[in-house]
């Protein structure tokens, strides 16, 4: 399927499975993700558990549309043929907002340029074949600010309701950031604050804001 045909995908939770060719190990893992300082830790964490591990191939796509970001990289394979395979595995499944990183033990035989593109690809086809899979929702990023008290409250209010704080400072600029589906972005912003406030929200309370906080926007969360 390609990204032009039906709606995106995402997925539910992290998923992995490996393949072995020739006495190398592929171990394929792909997990959920909205920023690219996700991926990072990711990706140092991957390697530290594989740390005898000859390659970490990788690929990413978040966002969509005019803000679709994607990146492959091959990790000292010969180039194209490790993170475009894993790549066009994640196109093929209509995913954003995931990342998969293809760990390589090596097994003592060379496969070839073609041996290994079709090595990572069935890696990463295995991984994303067996993940739980639903349609893609544009998200924001939402950066509250006020005095450490108050973003405290904020922080357990956003925990009552099962939202994603993503950041939080409570010394300091005392801020924190949290994540909404954009669409109804104005609904939450009214559900919180009613429960600030201690009374039912409304669809009468008109545009929504968080009285006591300075609220802002980050575009680039999506």
């Amino acid at each position: 399927m390609r990204r032009d045909e039906g709606p995106l995908k995402c997925l539910v939770e992290p998923c992995q499975d490996e393949v072995v060719v020739k006495g190398s190990k592929f171990i394929a893992y792909a997990w959920p993700v909205h920023r690219v300082s996700e991926m990072e830790l990711l990706l140092k964490k991957c390697k530290e558990q594989h740390h005898k591990a000859r390659h970490w191939c990788y690929a990413w796509i978040i966002g969509s549309g005019s803000a679709l970001q994607l990146r492959s990289c091959d990790d000292g394979e010969p180039a194209g043929t490790a993170g475009r395979p894993i790549l066009q595995q994640i196109q093929t499944h209509h995913l954003t907002n995931a990342m998969v990183i293809v760990v390589r033990y090596f097994g003592g035989i060379l496969l070839g340029t073609g041996g290994l593109a079709k090595a990572y690809r069935d890696a990463a086809k295995a991984c994303l074949d067996r993940a739980e899979l639903v349609d893609y929702a544009p998200m924001i990023q939402l950066v509250a600010r006020s005095d450490s008290a108050q973003i405290q409250v904020l922080y357990s209010v956003l925990k009552e309701l099962g939202l994603t704080v993503d950041a939080f400072e409570f010394q300091s600029d005392a801020h924190l950031r949290f994540t909404v589906p954009e669409k109804d972005q104005q609904e939450w912003i009214r559900r919180i604050r009613a429960r600030l406030q201690k009374k039912p929200a409304t669809a009468q309370d008109g545009l929504a804001s968080l009285p006591g906080y300075s609220l802002t926007s980050d575009p680039a969360c999506s």
